[in-house]
C-alpha cells in the first residue's frame, strides 16, 4: 500500500522556480567521450540492480538507477565523500515499500534533491526525501491519466525546476504545475505533425531543448515557446534510433542510440561533435538510458545486458 501523502510531500511537490547551479563546471565543446568504468551485471546485482532502465545523477555524484526488472530505484553512491568512487558505501533503495502493482517508469530529481518517480500503473508521482523517506504520492492531472500510464511517458525537469510530462499520444511536452495539473490548455510543441514517435527530451540551460523522434530517427530542437526548428541527424549512414537524451551545462546534448550501439554528442545548433561506440561480447550493446552529471561524466545503461558505462567528457582545451 502506498504511504499517505503527508505535509512534507506537498512541500516537495511545490517546485522551486529559481534556476539551479550547473551540476558541474563545463567549458568548451565536447570533442570525445572516454570510457572510464564499466559497472557490469555482477557488480550491479550485488547492489540490487537487475535491469538499469532510467538514470539520474545527483549533485553529490550519486547515480539513481531505475530498475525495470525489480521495479525499484537504487542510488549508487559514486563519488560520495569518504568512499571509493565505484564501491562503498552500500546502495540505497527506494520503492520497496510500494504496492506490488506499481510500475516505476521514470525518475527525476527536484531542485531540493528529492526523488520523484512516475508510476505507470497508477498514473501518479511518488516522492522521496533526499534522505530516502517516502513522502507519499500525487496523481497526475486526470486529463493526462492515460498519457501518464502509456509505456512511453517520461517525466522531465526544466532548468527552472518545473516538471513536464512527455505525452507520447499527444506527441507533446506538457507543462505541469505544483499539483501536477496542466499549466496550459493548448499545445506546447508546434507544429504537431513534426514529431512522429517522441521517446525522450532534454531541456537546455538557457531555455528550449531537444526532443528525440524515434519514428523519423532524428532530434528536433524547440525554443522556449515550443516552436520546433532545427533537425539534427546522425553524422553517418548507420541506423539512428535515439532512445534517451541528456544535456550538459554548455548546451550540448548527448543522444543514446539503441540501433547504432553508441552515444552521439550534438552541439547547441545540432552539429555532431563526437561519437562514442560501445562493444560487448555476445549480445550487442544497446544504450537505452543516459544521464550527465557532476564531474562532467556520462552514465549510459543497457537494461538487456544489465550494465552501465561511466564515460568522462573530453572537451576542447582539455589535456
Amino acid at each position: 500500500m502506498r504511504p499517505s501523502i503527508v505535509v512534507a510531500a506537498f512541500a516537495v511537490l511545490q517546485f522551486v522556480t529559481v534556476a539551479p547551479s550547473p551540476a558541474a563546471p563545463a567549458e568548451g565543446e565536447p570533442r570525445a567521450l572516454r570510457a572510464e568504468r564499466l559497472l557490469d551485471r555482477a557488480w550491479l546485482r550485488e547492489r540490487g540492480v537487475e535491469a538499469p532502465a532510467r538514470l539520474a545523477f545527483d549533485d553529490a555524484g550519486g547515480l539513481y538507477v531505475l530498475d525495470g526488472s525489480a521495479r525499484r530505484v537504487v542510488r549508487l553512491p559514486l563519488g560520495s565523500a569518504g568512499a571509493d568512487r565505484y564501491g562503498e558505501p552500500a546502495a540505497d533503495r527506494y520503492g520497496e515499500e510500494s504496492a506490488a502493482s506499481w510500475i516505476p517508469a521514470d525518475l527525476v530529481l527536484d531542485l531540493r534533491g528529492s526523488l520523484l518517480v512516475l508510476d505507470r500503473a497508477s498514473g501518479a508521482v511518488a516522492a522521496y526525501a533526499r534522505r530516502g523517506e517516502a513522502l507519499g504520492d500525487r496523481d497526475v492531472d486526470p486529463s493526462l491519466h492515460d498519457e501518464a500510464r502509456t509505456a512511453g511517458a517520461r517525466l522531465l525537469r526544466d532548468p527552472y525546476g518545473e516538471l513536464w510530462l512527455l505525452a507520447p499520444r499527444e506527441r507533446d511536452l506538457v507543462s505541469l504545475d505544483a499539483r501536477l495539473r496542466r499549466r496550459r490548455a493548448g499545445r506546447y510543441l508546434l507544429p504537431e505533425d513534426s514529431i512522429e514517435i517522441p521517446v525522450a527530451a532534454a531541456f537546455l540551460p538557457r531555455g528550449g531543448g531537444w526532443i528525440a523522434d524515434a519514428g523519423r530517427g532524428v532530434l528536433r530542437r524547440f525554443d522556449a515557446t515550443g516552436r520546433l526548428s532545427t533537425v539534427a541527424h546522425a553524422p553517418d549512414s548507420v541506423a539512428f534510433a535515439p532512445s534517451d537524451l541528456a544535456s550538459d551545462a554548455t548546451g550540448a546534448v548527448y543522444a543514446a542510440d539503441a540501433a547504432g550501439g553508441r552515444v552521439i554528442v550534438f552541439g547547441p545548433g545540432g552539429r555532431p561533435l563526437a561519437t562514442h561506440w560501445f562493444s560487448g561480447d555476445g549480445t550487442p550493446w544497446r544504450p537505452a538510458a543516459i544521464a550527465w552529471g557532476t564531474g562532467d561524466r556520462i552514465a549510459v545503461a543497457d537494461p538487456g545486458r544489465g550494465e552501465i558505462w561511466i564515460l568522462a567528457v573530453v572537451r576542447d582545451g582539455s589535456p
